[in-house]
């Protein structure tokens, strides 16, 4: 006769505790760590594993800088790479350039807080959907929150970090 495993001791196993937080992501309120965005990275060709795993190893000495940072400061890779290989892997445009895709509607789309709180600028809307800027398009969170603010659905395309924080103020200049 075998026994039955008691259900009694798997009951009173705790659920394992979340992975901590690296602060190593993307971006310093990404939960995401380091290795998804570092295999992302390898997968498109812009570093190779031996420069992933030194990267890994400098952030984590010298925990001051985020990943990518860390990638461009030790010459592994450059933001515009960076993001150009993002977007091969999402399958989403990168542009280097947003000049002349928005309009003096643009700023009509979304409201300047909701724009920079979730880092999407707003170019421009087509019915329901509304093709905005972002630097990180794996941040489904950001992208989900946008969308419910703005009432579309969000055909989004790859920038650099100054590219959209450009984007932005030109959408969104300050009033004097």
């Amino acid at each position: 006769m075998s026994k039955e495993p008691s259900t009694k001791s798997s009951m009173s196993r705790r659920p394992p505790k979340p992975p901590k937080k690296t602060g190593i992501g993307l971006f310093p309120d990404e939960s995401g760590g380091h290795g998804y965005i570092g295999r992302i990275l390898v997968e498109a060709g812009v570093i190779n594993q031996e420069q992933l795993e030194k990267a890994i190893s400098s952030v984590r000495r010298y925990s001051d800088r985020s990943f990518i940072k860390r990638l461009i400061s030790l010459g592994f890779a450059t933001e515009e790479k960076i993001m150009k290989g993002f977007g091969i892997k999402a399958k989403i445009p990168y542009f280097a350039s947003l000049e002349g895709l928005w309009t003096a509607d643009s700023s009509k789309i979304a409201s300047e807080n909701v724009a920079r709180k979730f880092y999407i600028a707003p170019l421009f809307r087509i019915d329901n959907v509304v093709t905005g800027a972002m630097a990180n398009p794996f941040d489904a969170k950001a992208i989900k929150n946008f969308c419910n603010k703005v009432g579309c659905r969000l055909d989004p395309v790859v920038v650099t970090s100054t590219t959209l924080s450009d984007a932005l103020g030109r959408i969104y200049p300050k009033k004097h």
